[in-house]
């Protein structure tokens, strides 16, 4: 606890000896082997079980990339095919205090997708999503997620983390989509990290604001402004949610959350708009704010039916527009 109060009031990040994957290993670190706090990832088109226990040197068919890492703006990755799978790969020195004492080793991504095995020495560390041939049966595309490494497959020295990755190289979510975020360091430091519980309980509060009002509704049913603002709020706690890592807890197809996420992003802002007009315009809606509703809700039906990686491209029309 000390320790936790400690790095709040000094602003120091709470693991003093974290390896930070996401940020490359200058040139003068990798020649030195200074690598405590660094990473180098390399990448290459499909998988080989060959790569496990290989040395930087070794990796053949590989070429060395930086964090953050889409498979869509890759000029040697085809971006005619639906389902492709990969292999990223790095190194880290892991801290003398994870190979024993009583903190246990963790990893945590801070996104990733869309599914993907995670190795360490060969070892298995998470899977997440389901393939069947050559088609995704079950999306795993995650943010602020921990995973608990074995100890016993740490080594003194350099480890090897492997990444089997499998997505549409179209859409941009496929690979390491955040700049920072990833590392090393004790699980229950790395959890502590993600569990953001505080901002869990005041967008929930969202919630119980909506339902209040939609039952305030209920009750003056002339008041069509609480009718708004409560679906409002509710939508508001939907959307939040959807971005929140609480909800990539829950064991399910990860595509479903993105596509609520956008339905419900298109539709906040005019259902703001009509709780504005009916307020202050004596429950009169204008034509203007009724069309901005007719938008968004064309976008929202639009989305539930198209292949993720162009739902993207029409959320940056949205936003364009």
């Amino acid at each position: 606890m000390r320790r936790i109060v400690l790095a709040l009031l000094l602003g120091f990040p709470l693991a003093a000896h974290a390896v930070d994957l996401s940020r490359v290993c200058s040139k003068e670190e990798l020649e030195s082997g200074q690598t405590n706090n660094c990473a180098q990832w390399y990448f290459a088109r499909g998988f080989d079980a060959s790569v496990f226990g290989k040395s930087a040197p070794e990796l053949e068919g590989f070429r060395p990339i930086a964090i953050p890492f889409w498979m869509s703006k890759q000029t040697d990755v085809p971006q005619n095919v639906t389902f492709d799978t990969y292999t990223l790969v790095t190194y880290f020195q892991a801290p003398p205090d994870l190979l024993e004492g009583s903190r246990f080793p963790g990893v945590r991504f801070q996104e990733i997708g869309e599914a993907f095995e995670i190795y360490v020495n060969g070892n298995l560390v998470a899977k997440e999503g389901d393939v069947e041939g050559e088609r995704i049966t079950k999306h795993r595309t995650v943010r602020d997620v921990v995973y608990e490494i074995d100890r016993a497959s740490l080594l003194p020295g350099s480890n090897q983390l492997v990444i089997k990755l499998h997505g549409d190289p179209r859409y941009d979510h496929t690979g390491l989509y955040a700049a920072a975020g990833y590392r090393v360091d004790s699980f229950q430091d790395l959890t502590y990290q993600t569990q953001d519980r505080f901002g869990l309980v005041l967008i929930c509060l969202y919630l119980f604001v909506g339902l209040y009002h939609l039952l305030l509704f209920t009750k003056r049913r002339i008041e069509h402004y609480n009718a708004y603002y409560g679906l409002f709020a509710t939508g508001l706690f939907v959307y939040l949610m959807t971005r929140h890592g609480a909800v990539f807890e829950l064991n399910t197809d990860t595509r479903l959350i993105q596509r609520v996420e956008l339905c419900t992003l298109y539709v906040l802002g005019p259902m703001l708009i009509f709780f504005l007009d009916s307020l202050f315009r004596a429950n009169q809606i204008r034509i203007f704010s009724k069309i901005l509703m007719g938008y968004g809700a064309l976008l929202s039906l639009v989305t539930l039916f198209l292949p993720m990686h162009l739902a993207e491209m029409l959320l940056r029309v949205w936003q364009a527009t």
